[in-house]
């Protein structure tokens, strides 16, 4: 692999590191699960030599990394009330409106 390649790879392995950190601040069991899957599947790909394979493997660690950063909400359980409460940041989440469905006339 070139090392314009390892960099790229390793700069999507620190993306999806500090999306999964931010996303799951204060859950450590979730930020553990995460680097361990996150090192299980960049070693697995470590050895890969095809380089159109290498592009899609970037690509897909990008999404994955924007996935995680801007559509993964933590919810955190209030125990006096046996609810969760959302950790919404309205600055990184996308938050769409959810319109109501027409009524057709059949």
């Amino acid at each position: 692999m070139s090392s314009t390649i390892n960099r790229e790879a390793l700069a999507v392995y620190r993306a999806v590191w500090r999306a999964g950190r931010t996303t799951f601040r204060g859950d450590t069991q979730a930020q553990r699960s995460l680097q361990r899957t996150l090192r299980e599947k960049f070693d697995a790909q470590r050895k890969e030599t095809d380089p159109l394979k290498i592009a899609e493997d970037i690509k897909m660690g990008r999404q994955v990394a924007n996935i995680l950063y801007r559509n993964v909400v933590q919810g955190v359980r209030d125990n006096a009330s046996d609810r969760y409460q959302l950790q919404l940041d309205e600055s990184r989440h996308e938050i769409n409106p959810n319109p109501p469905f027409k009524k057709s006339n059949c």
